[in-house]
């Protein structure tokens, strides 16, 4: 079952040395893994991942994801930062800021806000804005 290479429909097969994370479970705060994470329920957090981020087509993240590679089949709300190839599948739907280095979108994805491609890190790092008063 998690040898297949299969995954048209954003199931769990394929998945070796993934964390799975079930439709039925909703989790407020931050997960930080070494391999891959496939998210089937609801997250309110930041998902720091060293391998894949996989958002199921029941899952749902509100906050942000930083990752190698991703697949979403659900529905993000935040950032999204993809060192890798970030995939919106048919049925996705993305709101707010990605900033990747290669995108692969198909039909009936659906995003929303701002994406950037060039200079992946200097546009992560500059975004955050620095108020200076001359008093």
């Amino acid at each position: 079952m998690f040898r297949s290479k299969n995954n048209k429909d954003g199931n769990s097969e394929g998945l070796y040395n993934t964390t799975i994370i079930g439709k039925d479970f909703n989790l407020n705060g931050n997960i930080d893994s070494m391999k891959n994470i496939r998210l089937d329920g609801k997250i309110d957090g930041i998902i720091n991942c060293q391998g894949k981020v996989i958002i199921g087509k029941t899952g749902s993240l509100k906050g942000e994801i930083n990752t190698q590679d991703a697949e979403i089949y659900g529905s993000v709300q935040g950032k999204v930062k993809v060192m890798g190839t970030l995939e919106l599948k048919n049925g996705s739907n993305v709101k707010g800021e990605m900033y990747i280095k290669n995108l692969v979108s198909e039909q009936g994805a659906k995003f929303n806000g701002t994406c950037y491609m060039d200079n992946l890190e200097q546009k992560y790092e500059t975004n955050n804005i620095v108020e200076i008063s001359n008093e």
